[in-house]
């Protein structure tokens, strides 16, 4: 019978520092794909224990000022073999001087316990470059030997890593939504001082003692446009911060019906104009919908064309039934929109080709048919115009769970 040799002591070493190493990559792959700092302390700490044996584990997260990230420990509350608060205080002012003096926090920077018969617990920095975020404190009743820095090293680079990398993304949340902020206010600023300085021009003329009867009556109908469109700035502002909390009132409506209530609304739009209005509806059936919510998607749309469309020119609705759904389409023989802006054209506060709004037409327009359970898309070429589609649900159930989120069919068109 051949004898088997049992494996070498050198053997095994190699095999459990393989499967350290091993167990190392996966936690760096689990941090890595992790935005949760809770998370990432929890997977740490359980890395240590994996890599050490079951000794008590204590991580220090310093926290950031720039995302209102606090700092904190793990475990939350000091446990009989944990650090207590005491030490955890003196372990934070530690780590405070040390980042202040560009040193990174080690077992000989933390200084003795009176009092405690347990040897000083050894710390291991989390930290990108200078930057200090934390460290790991781990209460062993023996020094760390080379190889456990080692391990703890690289587990610690992974830790930061995956920190630094939460840090910057919120801090570029953080910076766009300021930013997106600005763009807004500066936005209903630039809109709202137009008819503001109007309304009070046209007020001060009709102040004058001597102004005729009819220059008054001019100044006076200027004046209540003007507050119209201030009216209706506002109510695009009102309807973009509706959210979820109010829903559609939707009923059943003939769509013949629902447009021949629009008309006079539509041919508003294009009063003093040599734009051709047309209305072809092939399907002209019920549909659900809410009529004061739609009515504002189509004016949108329709106001759109209207500015698009530079001299003589053609507006045309057409309705019809395909796939089980209704299509509205709405063609106009604009200039069309560029590919390379054609993406952004859903985009809060975007604008192309117009002197006047506050860029949010399109954004209220998708946000309407998606209450309705729909899908909005969008096409156009340079120099032939563009074509707006609502892709509609005709069946109620479909339209009462219109709230869930719906996948845009297309990204494209004019804002």
């Amino acid at each position: 019978m051949p004898r088997h040799n049992p494996p070498s002591a050198r053997q095994d070493t190699a095999e459990k520092k393989n499967a350290q190493l091993e167990a190392l990559h996966r936690v760096g792959v689990a941090l890595a794909s992790s935005f949760d700092i809770d998370a990432i302390l929890h997977q740490v700490a359980t890395a240590t224990v994996s890599l050490l044996g079951d000794v008590p584990v204590d991580i220090f997260y310093a926290g950031a000022p720039t995302i209102h990230s606090q700092p904190r420990w793990l475990p939350a509350s000091p446990e009989p073999a944990h650090l207590s608060n005491e030490d955890r205080l003196r372990l934070e002012r530690e780590l405070a001087a040390a980042a202040r003096r560009g040193l990174a926090v080690s077992s000989h920077h933390v200084e003795g316990r009176p009092g405690h018969d347990r040897p000083d617990p050894e710390t291991v920095p989390i930290a990108v470059q200078d930057n200090m975020l934390g460290m790991i404190v781990v209460g062993l009743n023996r020094p760390l030997t080379q190889a456990d820095r080692g391990l703890l090293s690289i587990l610690s680079l992974q830790a930061a890593t995956a920190l630094h990398n939460i840090h910057l993304t919120q801090e570029r949340i953080h910076f766009e939504r300021l930013s997106a902020i600005g763009r807004m206010i500066g936005s209903v600023v630039h809109d709202f001082r137009s008819p503001l300085t109007a309304v009070r021009g046209y007020a001060g003329m009709l102040a004058s003692l001597t102004l005729p009867d009819e220059d008054r009556r001019v100044y006076s109908r200027l004046i209540i446009e003007e507050c119209d469109r201030l009216g209706t700035l506002t109510g695009e502002l009102l309807e973009l911060t509706r959210g979820n909390g109010s829903k559609p009132a939707l009923r059943t409506i003939a769509l013949e019906d629902f447009f021949r209530d629009l008309r006079p609304s539509l041919e508003a739009q294009f009063k003093d104009s040599t734009i051709d209005l047309a209305v072809e509806l092939e399907y002209l059936g019920p549909v659900c919908l809410d009529p004061d919510r739609m009515t504002r998607a189509v004016l949108n749309v329709a106001a759109n064309a209207r500015q698009a469309i530079d001299g003589d020119g053609a507006f045309t609705i057409r309705s019809k039934q395909q796939s089980g759904r209704l299509v509205l389409e709405f063609e106009d023989s604009g200039a069309g929109i560029p590919a390379e802006v054609r993406h952004r054209i859903f985009e809060p506060f975007f604008s192309y080709g117009k002197t006047q709004g506050v860029g949010l037409g399109m954004c209220i327009v998708q946000k309407i048919v998606e209450e309705h359970g729909g899908e909005t898309a969008v096409s156009s070429e340079r120099g032939v115009g563009t074509t707006v589609r609502f892709l509609l649900p005709l069946e109620t159930e479909s339209v009462q769970d219109a709230h869930r989120p719906t996948a845009e069919v297309a990204r494209g068109g004019r804002p």
